[in-house]
């Protein structure tokens, strides 16, 4: 279920919701010590995540503390520093980070990646956008140079992966978020997001299959 005005306005937009997430942690999720496993999905009529874009609400998880927390799986939730410190503070218990969509993914993974996580067997990202989708080669506004590049870099590196969300513009009148493929096109040309992932999915793979 997503809880959108039928006029289109997004859940973010309404009054009544800004104190809402904020309450989210003294009620829930600062009392999840016993917690396994954590599954938080917000729903993309409100992403939560202070990125710095419009309509930004924080997760409520900065003092969130699970110190059993074994398996993590996250929707629509901004990449963000909050976001950032609630990871890492978790690492050395969590085995199996599953993630569906201010900060760059690199930042993220190389965060991740630094501390060396060695319980951390399993990593995951889910998007419905594919390849093509998130790069839109197709765009008319876009800039042709830009759009050389990127067909350069598939010819040239097939397995190279685009990653969204990270970069995305948020209506002020609606509330809805939506990619900004100029944003998603430059950081596939600089290929920091994938480089740093690839480099976390090693620590991850080697843990999995015990080759330290």
């Amino acid at each position: 279920m997503s809880l959108m005005h039928g006029a289109g306005w997004m859940l973010n937009t309404f009054k009544v919701f800004y104190g809402f997430p904020d309450c989210l942690g003294p009620w829930f999720f600062n009392h999840l010590t016993s917690a396994e496993e954590f599954s938080f999905d917000p729903q993309e009529s409100a992403p939560l995540g202070d990125a710095g874009q419009r309509h930004a609400f924080d997760i409520s998880l900065r003092k969130a503390n699970m110190p059993r927390l074994r398996k993590l799986s996250l929707g629509n939730i901004y990449l963000c520093l909050e976001l950032k410190d609630f990871l890492l503070r978790h690492l050395d218990t969590c085995k199996d980070l599953d993630g569906v969509e201010g900060m760059s993914w690199s930042e993220l993974f190389c965060a991740l990646a630094d501390k060396s996580p060695t319980r951390l067997t399993c990593f995951s990202l889910h998007w419905d956008d594919d390849q093509e989708d998130l790069l839109d080669l197709d765009d008319d506004m876009g800039d042709p140079m830009l759009a050389a590049q990127v067909r350069r870099k598939l010819a040239m590196e097939s397995d190279a992966m685009a990653f969204p969300f990270g970069y995305c513009d948020v209506s002020e009148k609606y509330g809805n978020a939506t990619h900004d493929w100029e944003a998603n096109r430059a950081a596939f040309v600089q290929g920091d997001d994938y480089r740093s992932y690839q480099d976390l999915m090693a620590i991850v793979e080697s843990n999995a299959t015990g080759n330290h």
